[in-house]
């Protein structure tokens, strides 16, 4: 509906394309998966400062969520189904975790944390059992080909 509005308003013209970029593939680990699987109906999503705190969270949208932190298309090989509870806690670079990640305005800046605690990398292996690794692979972009200014109401 909205592309509709667009395209009559603002004679936007868009077409999606596939390219090869740089992607990172969520797997299980060697010693595998640390992930609890949830019970009950409670769902959360709680994201602070280099914390993730989840309860029934299936894997396409942690892989969404670390794909918007990490700057970098995040595709989910662990082949994992069903829903989980877990925890994440890292030591972030600035801006890294912030609410900003899920699409809400960012907080006031914080210090750099001195705490000594892994990266985010080495926290999703130590405290999941999955790995990012570094890989390139198909990413869906959306090419704007023209667009004008809007019509009258």
């Amino acid at each position: 509906m909205v592309q509709s509005m667009m395209a009559d308003r603002f004679q936007l013209k868009m077409h999606d394309e596939t390219k090869e970029e740089s992607v990172y593939a969520l797997v299980v680990d060697k010693n595998g998966s640390k992930m609890t699987p949830h019970t009950g109906d409670e769902r959360q999503f709680r994201t602070r400062y280099g914390s993730l705190n989840v309860k029934k969270g299936g894997m396409g949208s942690l892989a969404d969520w670390l794909s918007r932190g990490l700057g970098r298309v995040v595709i989910d090989k662990t082949d994992l189904n069903g829903e989980y509870d877990y925890a994440l806690e890292w030591t972030a670079d600035p801006g890294e975790g912030g609410p900003e990640a899920i699409g809400l305005p960012p907080e006031a800046p914080a210090p750099h944390p001195e705490t000594g605690g892994p990266d985010i990398f080495t926290a999703v292996r130590e405290q999941l059992g999955l790995r990012l690794l570094p890989q390139t692979g198909p990413v869906r972009i959306v090419v704007i080909d023209g667009v004008a200014k809007p019509s009258e109401n």
